[in-house]
């Protein structure tokens, strides 16, 4: 044997060597429950692990445009609609596609909803490289849990017990409104799409495809993130690549978001008041597809007439105390 071929052996031993600790160390650094204590990454959206198996009719991912806007008990108690919303801050199409996966392997959802604002933020190549190395190795991802680590660890065992009451929506009653200033005037020309996150979108839209779920374009009402260009731009891509597309900036009388009350910081992001109205007109969507059939008298779905009541309870009360 050749000093270059051992070289090369004692190399291909190191890596293999390496890839077998990081192996080891994502099976016992991996949270066995998807309760924060046990140093689960974003909650709330995680918590669809939670959910019975193929209870969820419609999945929401995006970025916290859509865990603003979309309230999944609004659309439960109106239409009996079991939707949920894996939207985080900022997510990257790189994250969506993570928990498009996560979902599926307990959920059979016949809609996927993608808000379209994180279309235009940039999945660089250190950020596809990151999530490609996570989804290999989680233990990139779980490197902090050495301060929770138990015996328990050590087993494989997964046991996801923890939902989310209101389902992955982000409550809000702040108050913090500004003028519309005729944000969606029609302008010529596209706001650009990255190639890597056409890539994402395209991945997302092909695994929507392989398992029979209709994936539609969503962009809820925001002044700050949206105009005609990013319109134009999204207007085309369904268009060119057979996705469905709602603008509910454009949807002002079906829609009528009052940016004096409905929004919690300025036109960024709709509040309660405003998320009310979007989901009305969603929920109203989804049930006119006639896809979905009622389970409001089903008992497999009782928890969630639970969770609506304590949804309630909560705005009431509220209400109650600002005098509304």
């Amino acid at each position: 044997m050749t000093d270059t071929m051992k070289k090369v052996l004692k190399c291909v031993l190191f890596i293999a060597g390496l890839a077998a600790i990081l192996f080891v160390l994502s099976l016992v650094f991996f949270p066995k429950n998807n309760e924060k204590k046990d140093g689960i990454i974003d909650v709330a959206a995680n918590a669809i692990l939670g959910e019975p198996e193929n209870t969820i009719d419609v999945l929401i991912i995006g970025d916290s445009e859509s865990i603003n806007a979309i309230n999944p008990l609004r659309i439960w108690e109106q239409h009996g609609i079991a939707s949920y919303c894996c939207g985080t801050s900022l997510q990257l199409l790189s994250y969506s596609e993570y928990f498009l996966h996560q979902a599926f392997k307990s959920q059979s959802p016949k809609i996927v909803i993608l808000e379209t604002n994180e279309i235009f933020r940039e999945v660089t190549l250190d950020d596809l490289l990151l999530h490609q190395l996570e989804m290999v190795f989680p233990v990139f991802s779980f490197h902090s849990r050495w301060k929770v680590l138990s015996f328990r660890d050590i087993s494989p065992v997964i046991n996801y017990t923890h939902v989310d009451v209101e389902k992955g929506y982000y409550f809000s009653t702040v108050v913090s409104g500004t003028d519309d200033s005729d944000y969606m005037k029609e302008m010529p020309g596209e706001e650009p799409i990255p190639s890597i996150n056409m890539f994402y979108l395209r991945k997302i839209r092909s695994f929507c495809k392989e398992k029979g779920t209709r994936l539609i374009l969503v962009s809820t009402p925001s002044i700050v993130n949206w105009d005609h260009m990013k319109h134009n731009s999204i207007q085309r891509i369904s268009e060119e690549e057979g996705i469905e597309f709602i603008d509910m900036n454009l949807l002002r009388k079906e829609i009528p978001i009052n940016w004096k009350t409905d929004t919690r910081d300025r036109g960024d992001h709709v509040n309660y008041y405003g998320a009310e109205k979007v989901s009305a007109y969603l929920g109203k969507y989804l049930s006119e597809t006639g896809l979905f059939k009622s389970h409001r008298s089903d008992p497999a779905y009782s928890q969630w007439d639970v969770h609506l009541k304590e949804f309630n309870e909560r705005t009431e009360q509220f209400n109650s105390e600002s005098g509304s």
